[in-house]
């Protein structure tokens, strides 16, 4: 029995050892997301003090899986989160430029903080989007005649006037009569904004 046993130990021992992963190489590390985005937020973020590589790894692999899967929670918070940032930006700004006594500074000051409440804008734009995506809409076909008017077959067939013509069709309601708005205004619009209101509605 001691002979035998030696036997298979000795084949144990010289048996070749189970394939391992490979280990991650440098050029992989460098192009993954998640390790970058680690060591920019180790670098910029002095906040909550030394933040550990592994950890911020785990925590933008484990939210960036989620934005895979379809859970769109973490970016709406983060969109929300900019664009209070970027309004506070604004603000500060604002209030620096008006302290100025030279020109210069001042318009310097004021072209920062309009580029913040753009960026603020933007981000609440793309949060909007995000939130409520645009549906688009669809028209079957253009029939551009040669006289001084355009016909545009809608979705259901029935032809529409261009833009500028069906604004002038359009019968102002009696409340906003009722107001006494400038014609100007009438025209320029709340003409304009019911006629875009009706076409979304003629395309769904």
């Amino acid at each position: 029995m001691t002979g035998k046993n030696t036997a298979v130990a000795a084949r144990s021992a010289n048996a070749p050892a189970p394939p391992s992963a490979p280990p991650i190489g440098l050029a992989e590390m460098a192009v993954n997301p998640s390790i970058g985005a680690a060591g920019s937020v180790e670098s910029f973020v002095k906040l909550l003090g030394a933040l550990e590589i592994p950890s911020l790894v785990t925590a933008v692999s484990s939210v960036s899986l989620e934005v895979v899967g379809g859970e769109l929670s973490h970016l709406e918070m983060m969109l929300v989160s900019q664009a209070v940032t970027l309004e506070a930006v604004f603000h500060a700004m604002l209030q620096k430029a008006a302290l100025q006594n030279n020109p210069a500074r001042s318009d310097a000051l004021m072209v920062l903080a309009l580029k913040a409440q753009g960026n603020s804008r933007a981000t609440i734009s793309a949060l909007v989007d995000l939130k409520h995506p645009r549906q688009p809409s669809f028209v079957r076909q253009t029939n551009v005649s040669h006289g001084p008017q355009q016909i545009v077959n809608s979705k259901a067939g029935q032809p529409t006037l261009p833009p500028a013509q069906a604004e002038r069709s359009i019968a102002v309601p009696a409340p906003v009569q009722a107001i006494g708005m400038a014609p100007v205004v009438v025209d320029r619009i709340i003409k304009p904004l019911m006629a875009r209101s009706r076409a979304r509605e003629s395309s769904r």
